[in-house]
């Protein structure tokens, strides 16, 4: 800590000699339980200047450093600090007001798989215009990738992948778009009776081998055994849902071989052969508070589903099976989308996760840093020095009871308090 003063000494006489200050003023959380994105310091105080975490330093505040009138101090007793949540699987359609809603709950980044780009850029132009911590930060792979009249690509002015010689217009396109990464779709029925036009295993290789060479990652959206193997054989970087018909001892060595992740996105499908599950969301006072009345609706309404093999406690027990394997697994909601909502589902996906047999610390692993580090994004994701102070604080200690994540004290991005007062946000459908 006396190391740490004496750098703050210069950083402050510089702080003051400024004509602005663009930040708010330094704070630390002291005597704070912190997981890291990795492990847990079972207590610390963690200091934060300008929007970065500027030093960790464990064991209990001296009094001293308590009292130093440079810092606002955030008493941490009780309390687990998290990195800010980052939801792998997300659709923005274009919503602003899902990412003030993912953020008031502790998700301060998403990755989106699928926004029509029309309403991509919209979005990004109105982003602009609000305070940064009102809202979670967002990537995107824009239009996915499927051939015409298939899943993701049903509307007739999306822009389509019509046969092996049209990839590399399609991926100009994207990258004209400015997407993040992109997403294919090998959807031939996602249920059964179903008859969707799909892109096969041979124009999946194809499209992987080009978007690499661009240095784009790859993720594949796949639903059955069948299509997991194209996917798995292609070489894409990420598997975006768990899949009927479980998984070969062949199939797991080969995604070890190929550092292939898996988005978690269980409670979709519990939902969707379950309705109880996203139900169960509505007895939790800490979660319904922030559903609108859309939130409600989607989390209580009956979809027509037909019959399918796909269930819940399958696909549960694939992702458990593919976690004890040593398979990368991330946390997705894929809200918004039927049966989960923005922030409250990444909660819900947690427990799930936990569920399939992943601890509590796993789980917490699973939605931070390696969520980051899949999406190479370097400056989130974890607590530690010179990384962005995008921080989640909540009483109890969630890496023991991973329900604990509900309880929400304060939210931070970039250094910066999110506003939680207010009735959450009412998002629009359509």
């Amino acid at each position: 800590m006396r190391k740490y003063f004496q750098h703050l000494a210069a950083v402050f006489l510089l702080m003051v000699m400024a004509t602005s200050v663009a930040a708010a003023q330094p704070f630390a959380i002291v005597d704070v339980r912190v997981f890291d994105g990795e492990m847990v310091v079972p207590k610390a105080t963690v200091i934060v200047e300008e929007g970065v975490i500027a030093a960790i330093e464990p064991g209990t505040a001296t009094p001293e450093f308590k009292r130093h009138e440079t810092f606002a101090i955030v008493d941490g007793r009780g309390m687990t600090l998290l990195p800010g949540l980052l939801d792998a699987h997300y659709h923005t359609s274009g919503k602003l007001e899902g990412l003030q809603a993912s953020v008031r709950m502790g998700v301060t980044s998403v990755f989106d798989t699928y926004t029509p780009e029309d309403k991509l850029q919209a979005l990004r132009a109105r982003i602009k215009r609000e305070p940064d911590a009102s809202y979670a930060d967002f990537w995107s792979a824009g239009q996915a990738g499927n051939v015409p009249n298939g899943h993701g690509t049903r509307d007739p002015e999306a822009d389509s992948i019509r046969n092996i010689d049209d990839i590399e217009r399609w991926l100009a396109n994207r990258i004209a778009a400015r997407v993040d990464y992109i997403k294919l779709v090998a959807e031939p029925g996602f249920f059964p009776g179903m008859n969707t036009p799909s892109m096969d295993a041979a124009m999946m290789h194809a499209v992987t081998e080009a978007a690499h060479r661009k240095n784009l990652l790859v993720i594949a959206h796949i639903s059955e055994r069948k299509t997991a193997h194209w996917a798995i054989d292609a070489g894409v970087d990420i598997i975006a849902h768990p899949w009927s018909g479980g998984v070969t001892p062949a199939m797991i060595s080969k995604m070890k071989l190929k550092n292939i992740t898996l988005m978690s996105t269980i409670g979709v499908y519990a939902g969707m052969y379950k309705p109880d599950g996203p139900r169960s969301m509505l007895q939790d006072p800490r979660l319904r508070a922030e559903l609108d009345d859309s939130g409600v609706d989607m989390l209580t309404s009956e979809f027509d589903v037909p019959p399918s093999p796909r269930n819940g406690p399958e696909l549960l027990a694939l992702v458990g099976t593919l976690h004890r394997s040593g398979i990368r697994i991330i946390v997705g909601s894929d809200a918004i989308n039927g049966w989960v909502w923005p922030g409250v589902s990444m909660h819900r996906e947690l427990e799930l996760l936990v569920e399939s047999g992943a601890s509590p610390i796993a789980a917490l692993h699973a939605a931070t840093a390696a969520v980051a580090d899949t999406f190479h994004i370097s400056d989130r994701g974890r607590i530690a020095a010179g990384q962005r102070a995008d921080l989640l604080l909540v009483s109890g200690d969630p890496t023991v009871d991973i329900r604990d994540t509900r309880n929400i004290v304060a939210i931070w991005k970039g250094g910066q308090r999110v506003d939680r007062s207010g009735p959450p946000p009412s998002i629009t459908l359509n």
